[in-house]
């Protein structure tokens, strides 16, 4: 059965998707987020809980890497996030 986890500025989109299964929703507070993110889960939704990317970011900590990357898997959604500070973009 797919869960709901909610990432507060105190966490870490990375632990949630760390923590997920398949099929599972991120759902993340708004603020600013450094991290790069590795999702490596098929059927998975990460998004911004107020939809305006405007208040949701993800800068990348490391600024040589892409800010999230999405390894060879399927129907993975990502939305709401301005996403920043990478020359992977």
């Amino acid at each position: 059965m797919a869960e709901e986890y909610t990432v507060n500025l105190t966490d870490s989109i990375q632990a949630a998707v760390d923590g997920a299964s398949s099929g599972d929703v991120i759902i993340v507070a708004p603020g600013t987020y450094t991290e790069n993110i590795v999702i490596s889960k098929d059927n998975m939704v990460i998004r911004s809980e107020s939809g305006n990317p405007a208040n949701t970011i993800i800068a990348a900590k490391n600024p040589n890497a892409s800010v999230i990357t999405i390894q060879g898997r399927n129907h993975v959604t990502v939305k709401g996030f301005q996403i920043t500070g990478a020359g992977f973009n």
